[in-house]
């Protein structure tokens, strides 16, 4: 049954079956499936799939509540049947009773402004990089588009650093913030497709589902156009590699892009590249007391300095941490540092219930080549901290 167009009293039923579509599409990406997977997993054809996420096939009730149930999204879907329905029945019922009277075109969806994370209240150190990123708002005016890919190791702060810095940017793009994670290093998930982002970031500035493309490279060019002259301010954060991340780049001079990656993503034309390095020590120790909330006495102050350089100067590490010890003001310092050095599973302590520095790390382990992840496992037979090419040629038999 196809979705009533536009106009008099089927206003309402389109807008409704637009919400269903809108929440549809945004669950199948949150959950990384194509329509074509969902469809599989719900018994139906991708078409049918398709037709429903453009509003050109009426919702039903059967597939609302499969849907909740494969997505455990509660009853969202069967919520927004319901409001459908409601709507359907009412305009037949004014069908029946007068003609249909012509009506103002449809508003189209509402837009985001800004889809930023909050900041962070205890972002500390990282001066001269933030002043680097807070610079390139200076060059908006450029003749090409100002991209900035800020790379390092898991746990080394930057998600932190380019949310801190587009906070203090945002004033500066008036047209709004995106910030989109694609998921190079999510546990239980694939990275992002970027057909699947660009229909989420299409959505987000007013893009009816029903008029998206069904191709990437359609949907970049509607990006593009959409976002012609724009000043937007667009986070891609936990980027996989150049090949995911080019598609979703606006074409406008006045747009700012922010890159984070594990990978220095060297084959990005024209991306200026930003390194990230673990913290210094002064800067380490900084972190730490601020987030354990403690104003260290002399003694306190060198069991910080050895905290910290055991957390290898690691935000990911020092935040786990020191928010172990700020629940617990009344532990020494001292004692605590101590313990932490002795512990016979050092990674084991620094971890949450949904943060933890050994994830991180085997995220990143999983993705290296077979012959680089024989390595790694090779250097933690070497009994001490330091190594040499030579030794590892060695250690490897290379």
């Amino acid at each position: 049954m196809p979705v009533p167009s536009a106009g008099g009293a089927d206003g309402p039923v389109r807008q409704a079956a637009e919400a269903f579509a809108a929440e549809l599409i945004r669950l199948r990406t949150a959950a990384r499936l194509s329509q074509l997977a969902l469809a599989q997993r719900l018994g139906y054809d991708k078409t049918y799939v398709t037709h429903l996420e453009r509003c050109t096939q009426a919702p039903t009730k059967p597939v609302a509540r499969q849907a909740d149930e494969f997505f455990g999204s509660g009853e969202a879907l069967t919520r927004l049947w319901r409001a459908y329905h409601t709507a359907r029945t009412a305009s037949r019922r004014q069908q029946s009773q007068r003609p249909t009277s012509q009506a103002p075109p449809r508003p189209a969806p509402a837009a985001l402004h800004s889809t930023l994370p909050r900041d962070i209240a205890a972002f500390t150190g990282r001066e001269g990089e933030l002043h680097r990123l807070l610079r390139a708002a200076e060059d908006g005016h450029a003749p090409v588009i100002s991209i900035h890919t800020v790379d390092g190791m898991a746990g080394v702060g930057k998600t932190a650093l380019v949310t801190h810095a587009a906070h203090q940017l945002a004033k500066r793009y008036p047209d709004g913030h995106r910030f989109v994670d694609l998921h190079a290093h999510t546990a239980g998930q694939p990275p992002a497709d970027p057909a699947d982002v660009l229909a989420t970031l299409l959505i987000s500035i007013g893009i009816s589902p029903q008029n998206l493309p069904d191709t990437l490279e359609d949907r970049a060019a509607m990006w593009r156009d959409r976002l012609s002259g724009s000043r937007m301010l667009l986070i891609l954060d936990n980027a996989a590699s150049p090949d995911q991340v080019e598609p979703l780049l606006p074409a406008s001079q006045e747009c700012l892009v922010l890159v984070t990656s594990r990978r220095r993503l060297i084959a990005l034309d024209g991306a200026e590249p930003l390194p990230l390095d673990t913290l210094p020590p002064d800067q380490a120790a900084r972190l730490f007391t601020r987030l354990a909330r403690r104003a260290p006495t002399d003694t306190d102050h060198r069991a910080v300095i050895e905290a910290v350089r055991l957390c290898g100067h690691l935000p990911l590490a020092i935040t786990l941490l020191a928010s172990r010890l700020a629940h617990h003001p009344n532990w020494d310092l001292t004692t605590f540092t101590d313990e932490f050095a002795t512990a016979q599973d050092r990674l084991g302590e620094l971890e949450t219930s949904d943060r933890a520095v050994a994830a991180a790390f085997d995220l990143s382990y999983q993705d290296l080549p077979p012959h680089l992840q024989h390595l790694f496992r090779h250097l933690g037979l070497h009994p001490g901290p330091d190594i040499d090419p030579y030794a590892t040629a060695a250690l490897t038999n290379v």
